[in-house]
């Protein structure tokens, strides 16, 4: 699977956001982030690879507020790392927008909510970007859509420390 993604345009959901501004501020977070309960340090790893090999990471507006607000779920001073971190990404992310208006007349904005129905809006816009969420109602409405997306869980099914 990881070679599916090499070398591709990504565009990162929230949560997998989350993931990477925590860890990049120290691995010893992520076990204790109210956010990050589903994830550990091999898969932030697994993650940093994939973000590494990519060839340009995306980010819509949407999904940098989402991750600012979700990231603040932790006591200071430590809070302030991780936004710093999520400045620093989002300085070095290609970032387009998705008017709200076109967000919205998506189908499955009332079920998955503005940001993820923005995300839809971009894969349509743009289909040379993949999407990668941990988010599975999000996996499938763009699997539905016929959208280039990878599931992360299904990634993390793969490690052979939870074989």
């Amino acid at each position: 699977m990881l070679p599916l993604l090499r070398g591709r345009k990504l565009l990162v959901d929230s949560n997998l956001l989350v993931l990477l501004c925590v860890g990049n501020a120290g691995e010893n977070y992520i076990s204790s982030h109210k956010r990050l309960r589903a994830f550990d340090v091999t898969d932030f790893e697994l993650l940093q690879k994939i973000v590494r090999d990519a060839a340009q990471l995306s980010i819509l507006p949407n999904i940098a507020t989402e991750t600012s607000n979700l990231i603040r779920h932790f006591a200071l001073p430590v809070r302030d790392r991780f936004s710093e971190v999520l400045k620093r990404m989002t300085l070095e992310f290609f970032e387009f927008s998705v008017p709200s208006r076109s967000a919205v007349e998506q189908p499955d904005y009332a079920r998955l909510g503005l940001t993820d129905a923005a995300i839809l809006k971009a894969l349509e816009r743009e289909r040379d970007l993949m999407l990668i969420t941990s988010d599975l109602g999000l996996y499938l409405a763009a699997m539905q859509r016929d959208f280039d997306a990878v599931n992360f869980n299904h990634l993390k099914e793969q490690r052979p420390d939870l074989s």
